[in-house]
């Protein structure tokens, strides 16, 4: 409430595939992992997006006050594929499996969907490019938050704003 009272807008976060090392280090969560990996959710399984969705619920509930958008993260997969369940797919496919389920379940309750691009712009060269193209599709559902580490480098431009903005998509930077 003070918050917004100063003009700040709170926006909730729960990270949807990687980052969740906070839980799956829990030998309780282990079988949610992507191939054994403790960083990562396996991201065709039915209770991890079970569980993600259900906490995800409840911190909007939480966090009910600042209605207006939520961030699912979605960034740094890098062990995308590595299980014999998604194996069986191609990265992008099996990232938007996932990620386009958990954009659906925020639009669903009236938010607007948050998520860090960089496998959108293939930053970690998980994908490639030929790949990167088609998870690109999910600019359509969510406000892109286009990050730089800002140290020097290479990725740490923001080559991809015009491209982002021609396709008519949302971005935060």
């Amino acid at each position: 409430r003070h918050a917004a009272a100063l003009g700040i807008t709170i926006v909730p976060k729960l990270q949807c595939l990687g980052h969740v090392d906070y839980l799956l280090k829990h030998e309780r969560y282990r079988h949610l992992r992507e191939a054994e990996h403790p960083y990562q959710y396996c991201p065709r399984s039915e209770q991890v997006f079970a569980l993600w969705q259900a906490m995800a619920l409840e911190l909007m509930k939480c966090f009910a006050e600042h209605d207006e958008f939520f961030h699912i993260g979605a960034d740094e997969t890098n062990n995308l594929g590595e299980c014999a369940e998604c194996a069986k797919y191609s990265k992008a496919d099996t990232y938007v499996f996932h990620v386009d389920r958990c954009l659906d379940v925020i639009a669903g309750q009236g938010r607007t969907p948050v998520m860090w691009d960089d496998i959108l712009r293939d930053l970690h060269g998980v994908l490639g490019a030929e790949e990167a193209k088609r998870v690109q599709s999910l600019s359509d559902k969510a406000i892109l938050n286009y990050w730089s580490y800002g140290y020097g480098g290479t990725g740490n431009a923001f080559p991809l704003v015009h491209t982002y903005r021609e396709r008519g998509a949302r971005v935060w930077g």
